[in-house]
């Protein structure tokens, strides 16, 4: 049986309109995971999208670390029975603590905590390769 718990989560907007949800692969990440567990009923949540350009100031005073995605939990208890109201991740790694704390029923949602050789490290690892080559392009010229 899946929990009652509602939270609400805040992805990077677009930085074409500053509306729609952007091209942050851990927003879109973490987007897809909270779809999944309110699918499978283990809670449900409430989707901001907050400009890069101009966050609005309650935002920023919430979240002080300036992660994406960030989460702050309403109401529920998670699966070790504390409560989830008022909790504010202030790391990608807590964010990542807190969607296992409140997944019940999809154990294969859960993200490794080494990155080598899950995709998520693949792509952080092609990012560092690029910005070496252009690094190393650019000094050439």
């Amino acid at each position: 049986m899946g929990l009652t718990v509602i939270f609400v989560v805040y992805f990077q907007a677009s930085l074409i309109d500053n509306e729609s949800q952007g091209a942050c692969p851990m927003s879109q990440q973490g987007f897809m995971l909270c779809y999944i567990l309110a699918q499978e009923k283990n809670c449900d949540f409430k989707v901001f999208t907050v400009s890069q350009v101009n966050p609005p100031a309650d935002f920023l005073q919430k979240n002080v670390s300036r992660i994406f995605p960030w989460v702050e939990g309403q109401s529920g208890k998670d699966t070790s029975g504390r409560d989830i109201a008022g909790i504010r991740p202030e790391s990608a790694d807590s964010v990542d603590d807190f969607f296992e704390s409140i997944n019940t029923d999809c154990p294969h949602l859960i993200r490794p905590k080494n990155l080598k050789n899950h995709i998520l490290g693949k792509i952080d690892g092609i990012s560092t390769v690029s910005s070496r080559l252009q690094n190393l392009f650019s000094n050439l010229h």
